[in-house]
């Protein structure tokens, strides 16, 4: 920080002007401009946790005169800097009580209940996704999984696509901490979103659906291999799932993924019936190229299940 700069000398006076006098009306949108100007030097500066609080100080002057956009924004903004300072603490590995993070999840918050107040029922997901990803990206995954969630319930009010990717997202959270069971609902809600579509309108279901159906497919049946539920224990939509796997009734599933990939899905199914370790291995490799990241994981999963 440049030490000709007096932040608390610079912010105490904008603060007092918004005390109230005899016979003069405070202005507080001047003060809220010169909060805002206070805020960019002090951010070309680095020092985003004070940035922060004037941005705070900015939205509380907005709030007074009933500037709700603006208030948003400046939550919004207050939001990203202190996450920008809780951030830099985790980078240089600075003992810290997470203060900066508790501010930052703060004014999303906020932020989110005004834009939902307003009705901007888009930008409120879009700032609890942005919450979501970046407590992702610090490693709180539980924490993450929570906005994933709201957000995707914010999206399914106008994009059954957003909400649908969103609640992938928050299923991948439940995937790293091993909790399949939650993991395996938020794909059996997609499912059942994207089958409530196609009863709605065959045509509606675009080359990209069907990819996510394909994905959901594929990632239930491995999840639910790792569970190593009985059929007795399944519930009906589950064991139709696996059901779908075997010998005898192979033509149902083949409409919703390509054949070559049905019979390396149905070989896996298969193999951990049987407990062969080994064919699995070879089935890892020979899947390696249909799956992505977060499948490959659960499939190595399988394998060193049955290997151990």
């Amino acid at each position: 920080m440049d030490r000709e700069l007096d932040v608390f000398g610079n912010y105490r006076n904008i603060t007092n002007k918004l005390k109230k006098r005899f016979l003069k009306k405070p202005n507080f949108q001047e003060a809220s401009e010169q909060f805002g100007t206070l805020t960019r030097v002090l951010q070309q500066q680095e020092c985003h946790q004070y940035a922060g609080f004037c941005c705070l100080a900015k939205a509380r002057c907005e709030n007074t005169i009933a500037n709700s956009i603006s208030e948003s924004e400046s939550l919004l903004e207050a939001a990203r800097l202190f996450f920008e300072a809780e951030r830099i603490n985790i980078d240089v590995r600075c003992p810290a009580l997470d203060e900066h993070l508790t501010e930052a999840v703060h004014c999303y918050n906020q932020s989110i209940k005004l834009y939902q107040k307003e009705g901007n029922i888009s930008l409120a997901a879009m700032a609890s996704l942005e919450l979501a990803r970046n407590l992702q990206n610090i490693d709180k995954i539980e924490e993450a999984h929570n906005h994933f969630v709201r957000a995707a319930t914010l999206q399914k009010q106008y994009s059954i696509v957003d909400y649908m990717t969103t609640l992938k997202m928050a299923a991948n959270c439940k995937l790293y901490t091993y909790d399949y069971v939650t993991a395996l609902q938020h794909y059996s809600d997609i499912s059942n979103t994207l089958d409530s579509l196609t009863k709605e309108n065959e045509e509606c279901l675009t080359y990209s659906l069907i990819q996510v159906k394909q994905y959901i497919e594929i990632s239930r049946v491995f999840v639910l291999l790792l569970l190593k539920t009985s059929p007795m224990e399944m519930t009906a939509e589950h064991s139709n799932v696996i059901e779908k796997y075997t010998w005898e009734n192979n033509e149902e599933n083949v409409n919703v993924i390509p054949y070559d990939l049905f019979l390396l899905i149905q070989s896996v199914v298969m193999a951990t019936q049987s407990h062969d370790g080994e064919l699995l291995k070879e089935l890892e490799n020979d899947l390696y190229e249909y799956l992505d990241k977060v499948q490959s994981d659960l499939l190595h999963r399988i394998v060193k299940e049955y290997n151990d």
